[in-house]
C-alpha cells in the first residue's frame, strides 16, 4: 500500500500546536523533478480557554534538507539551532530557533514571521520523547524529499 499523503506530524500543547507536514517531489511541466520540503506550521491557543488552535494566524516555514540537518545537529550536540528564511516575493521574513527550554528535558521552539511592520510569532515547548519522535521523523523524511524513494 502506498501512502500518497501522509497525515501532518502534530504536537499539541496548551498554548500552542506545532504541526509537521511532508510535501514530495514532483515532476513540473517540463519533466523535471521539483524538491520536496517539510513545512513547519505553529498555531497559538485561541485563548478563550477552548484548547482550539488560531490556524487561521498560523506561522509557517518550510525546510530543505539542508534547514533539517542543521536543526537535528545543532540540537543533539547541545547548541541553539537558528534558521533565517527571507523571501523577497512575499516580502517577509521568518526565522526559527530551538534551544534547550527553561525546565530540564525541554526543548523550546521559537518562530517568528515579519511581513513588514507586522509581526506574528509562536513557541512550544517540547519534551525529549517529542524530540525524538520529531527528530526520527525528520531523519526519515530526508530520502523522502530527496527523491530517493518513491
Amino acid at each position: 500500500m502506498t501512502i500518497k499523503y501522509p497525515q501532518p506530524l502534530k504536537f499539541h500543547k496548551k498554548v500552542a500546536q506545532l504541526q509537521v507536514d511532508l510535501v514530495r517531489p514532483k515532476e513540473d511541466d517540463s519533466g523535471r523533478l521539483k524538491d520536496g520540503c517539510l513545512f513547519l506550521s505553529v498555531a497559538k491557543a485561541k485563548g478563550d480557554d477552548s484548547g482550539r488552535m488560531d490556524w487561521d494566524n498560523k506561522i509557517n516555514m518550510k525546510l530543505d534538507p539542508v534547514d533539517i540537518a542543521e536543526i537535528v545537529t545543532k540540537v543533539r550536540s547541545g547548541a541553539p539551532a537558528k534558521l533565517f528564511h527571507k523571501s523577497e516575493k512575499a516580502g517577509s521574513v521568518t526565522t526559527l530557533e530551538v534551544a534547550t527550554g527553561e525546565r530540564q528535558g525541554t526543548y523550546k521552539w521559537f518562530i517568528n514571521k515579519s511581513v513588514g511592520e507586522q509581526k506574528n510569532f509562536g513557541n512550544i515547548y517540547l519534551d525529549q520523547r517529542d524530540m525524538f519522535h520529531l527528530f526520527t521523523m525528520f531523519e526519515a523524511a530526508l530520502p523522502v524529499i530527496s527523491g530517493w524513494t518513491a
